[in-house]
């Protein structure tokens, strides 16, 4: 964490003891260590927040506000987003409790190979006993003709997932076309399932299992070995007789605006190539060129609008 603040604090005692109170206010700071989700939510299991050894001498007491006005800036695999925050540190200095609340003003999350552009981000300190954020956060994505909006709400170790689409799609069919680009009905046809259908789905699904996990272990090498930002492989099922089959996705950020992306299927039938150049014109105009398969190319521009 890079970070540029002003600090004004007064430090009383007395006999018994002592009282740091005051004011912090955060002029920048940047967060860029890369991290991921099941890393994020150990650290919090483990208790891991900043505390001083308990100690024979008296207990440091906190009264200390800090204010960020879009201040705040995470940059990583997951976020590149800016925020500002309305804190209270109180407790002891050797056991703090942050009161609260941070605001994301804007910026995207990248999760599974997609890019959610925040709509809203509130993260609530409110337990007076522990630092314990409540986050209420939704952010939308794109994914071939559908919008779809996942808001996540609750305590850091007690999530809860709430997805919707335009146009409409149960929710088993958004988490799949969110997980590997397909729908629940475009897996498993329209003429329900065979017992063959069933393996192999089962293996399938083993397989997006496998390959989630070694496309995320993997992430972080490829990128000191070639410098790409984004690295994954993801499973699908393709054909009138679903075989599975696999594609690799290859992202390069150039420039802070101008990023190109790659991918190929690993599949002896289908050698699908894509490459995706994507240019931020402006904050709300972004123009899309897309090399398709088939040699055909593409140009979009994505207008974004916030009411």
């Amino acid at each position: 964490l890079i970070s540029t603040i002003d600090v004004d604090l007064d430090l009383l005692k007395s006999d018994s003891s002592e009282l740091i109170s005051g004011a912090v206010y955060v002029r920048a700071a940047e967060y860029n260590q890369d991290l991921s989700i099941p890393e994020i939510i150990s650290r919090y299991a483990r208790g891991e927040i900043a505390s001083l050894p308990t100690t024979a001498a008296p207990e440091v007491a906190l009264d200390i506000t800090v204010e960020a006005y879009q201040s705040l800036r995470a940059t990583n695999n997951l976020a590149d987003l800016v925020a500002s925050a309305d804190l209270n540190a109180r407790g002891t200095l050797q056991n703090p409790v942050i009161l609260g609340t941070v605001t994301i003003d804007s910026g995207q999350l990248f999760l599974e190979n997609n890019d959610y552009e925040i709509s809203r981000g509130i993260v609530n300190f409110n337990d007076p006993r522990r630092t314990r954020p409540v986050v209420n956060l939704e952010g939308q994505t794109e994914i071939r003709e559908f919008t779809i909006s996942v808001i996540v709400q609750g305590p850091l170790d007690q999530l809860e997932f709430t997805f919707r689409s335009d146009p409409p799609l149960p929710t088993a069919s958004i988490v799949s076309l969110l997980a590997i680009g397909q729908t629940q009905e475009e897996i498993l046809g329209f003429g329900g399932q065979s017992q063959s259908e069933v393996g192999t789905l089962a293996v399938y699904g083993a397989g997006a299992v496998l390959s989630k996990s070694l496309g995320e272990r993997l992430e972080t090498r490829t990128s000191r070995l070639f410098g790409f930002e984004k690295f994954s492989i993801d499973p699908f099922l393709f054909g009138s007789e679903r075989d599975p089959g696999a594609r690799i996705t290859l992202g390069k950020q150039l420039t802070s605006d101008l990023s190109v992306n790659y991918s190929t299927d690993l599949s002896s039938d289908q050698q699908g190539q894509i490459v995706v150049f994507e240019y931020k014109v402006t904050d709300w105009l972004t123009a899309v060129g897309t090399r398709d398969q088939d040699g055909s190319i593409a140009i979009d521009f994505k207008l974004k609008q916030r009411f």
